[in-house]
């Protein structure tokens, strides 16, 4: 049982390896050569030894140093989301440039730590960080995990106890650390606010999708942690509000409305149809003044106008002062075309036309795109059962862990790939709005190989040592058996 769900866990990272790396070669040898194909190899190559020396490793080890590690992945995270908030506020360049030393603006975010010729995105170690975190944490506070459902004000009045006890022999600022700490090191409160410190950092980064990955992440470790129900029902009446609210507010509310206007307003942009008028000269909605306030105006664009309608939104206007406006829906109405070019069986491997000077970024996130436009539909769908077994497979090694430490980082580990590929997947094919995200094990990067590498030398981790402790016991329980041709003295020996 646990060497079948380990053969079944490799098998399919090593499809989705080679599968990466094909298309990757498909993707960027008429354009860059093989350069980047060589180096998603090394990352591949590193990312084999991690999965190695995690396999033979106690999971425990990392799960015990996680504070540390969780520490450590989180300082850079700041340094990135820092330098973006600087950004935001529109910090003289005086100031921002030598404080960016170690990365630079891309799609108009902060991300990546570039260390020469290396890129590294701390986002994505975080996350597992977190995951290892959370899984010591609930298991270690298994029988005390309700005591945060009891409410706030149990909290507070255990805190306001704990306080006036600590006053009689601690100064004030000693007893105030005291209270808290002996008050939050049981209960939800505290993995709580980790989570949303992180979560926040990912976001104040500019990074949305990962953000809201990481808290669908935690979400789901809660909820297999024991945390009662209570907890959820909050994020349940948000979401509830949020699914129906939030379309009609982007399409109807929050957007410029151009039904009044003729059509002789605009000039004709082809397709029977008046072309859009540039952004920069529609007045904007609520939503799209919150939204640039957080994410910027060059991705508000993008991540909004784009996606209530990518065709009109894809023409670019040049205006007078020969500044480009528009544009917004080009990377996502490319996307379309080429999934809508492959129909089933694809143009065939290599024949891809989007790919050349026309789908920005389709080695990274919208690979998936040359992927349906050269192998057609039927691909994409054998892509979404690997990545559909691959996260039964994860759920179902959790089931075999042999402690709730093991079963916690399993279900998390399977949460993130899970929710990685739905958006990466719902943002190509227009679902929900575009936003920077990766296809684990596929889109090219070595941050994505590397950290899904390390989340599989855990499962791999938890699954050995679950075996081991079953045949561990299972020999303790089997009765003592005679050897042949061996006497007494041999077998019982006794000390001098």
């Amino acid at each position: 049982m646990y060497r079948f769900s380990r053969t079944i866990l490799l098998a399919l990272v090593f499809l989705l390896v080679t599968a990466g790396l094909l298309m990757l070669y498909s993707t960027t040898y008429a354009t860059r050569g093989t350069s980047q194909l060589n180096l998603q190899l090394g990352w591949v190559g590193i990312t084999i030894v991690a999965i190695l020396v995690l396999w033979k490793t106690d999971y425990h080890l990392f799960c015990k140093y996680s504070v540390l590690f969780l520490c450590l992945a989180w300082i850079p995270l700041a340094y990135l989301a820092g330098i973006h908030f600087l950004d935001m506020l529109h910090c003289p360049q005086g100031i921002l440039h030598p404080l960016a030393f170690l990365t630079k603006k891309v799609n108009g975010a902060y991300r990546w730590l570039e260390l020469g010729p290396i890129r590294i995105q701390p986002s994505e170690f975080v996350k597992v960080c977190l995951i290892l975190f959370l899984a010591q944490y609930f298991s270690r506070n298994a029988r005390h995990i309700t005591q945060g459902g009891r409410g706030i004000w149990v909290w507070l009045t255990s805190f306001r106890e704990t306080l006036e006890s600590a006053r009689a022999s601690m100064r004030p600022l000693t007893a105030w650390a005291f209270a808290l700490h002996k008050t939050l090191r049981h209960g939800v409160l505290l993995p709580i606010a980790v989570s949303v410190a992180v979560a926040g950092t990912i976001l104040l980064g500019g990074s949305l999708s990962v953000a809201t990955i990481t808290a669908g992440v935690v979400i789901a470790i809660t909820f297999v942690a024991g945390v009662r129900l209570r907890w959820f029902i909050p994020v349940i009446l948000i979401l509830a509000v949020a699914l129906p609210v939030v379309p009609v507010t982007v399409f109807f509310f929050s957007l410029p409305d151009h039904r009044n206007e003729t059509p002789a307003a605009h000039a004709s942009a082809g397709y029977g149809r008046p072309a859009a008028a540039p952004l920069a000269q529609e007045p904007p909605g609520t939503l799209v003044k919150i939204a640039t306030s957080v994410l910027g105006e060059a991705r508000t664009k993008r991540f909004l106008y784009s996606w209530r309608d990518p065709e009109s939104q894809a023409k670019t206007v040049v205006l007078d002062t020969g500044k480009k406006e528009g544009g917004g829906g080009y990377q996502l109405w490319m996307s379309i075309l080429a999934l809508g070019s492959g129909d089933w069986t694809g143009l065939g491997f290599t024949e891809s036309r989007m790919k050349k000077f026309y789908l920005p970024e389709a080695h990274t996130d919208f690979i998936v795109a040359v992927i349906g436009e050269e192998l057609g539909l039927v691909a994409v769908l054998l892509l979404i059962a690997a990545y559909t077994v691959l996260v039964g497979t994860c759920f179902w090694m959790a089931t075999q862990a042999a402690d709730k430490e093991g079963v916690l980082l399993c279900t998390g580990i399977g949460a993130s790939f899970g929710l990685h590929a739905f958006f990466n997947i719902a943002v190509v094919s227009g679902f929900i709005p575009t936003t920077g995200i990766t296809a684990p094990f596929v889109s090219y990067g070595g941050s994505n190989v590397l950290a899904s590498g390390i989340g599989i030398g855990l499962l791999l981790s938890v699954s050995r040592h679950a075996e081991r402790l079953r045949l561990e016991r299972a020999a303790q329980q089997q009765p003592c058996c005679v050897v042949p041709n061996a006497t007494p003295q041999r077998l019982f020996s006794e000390n001098p």
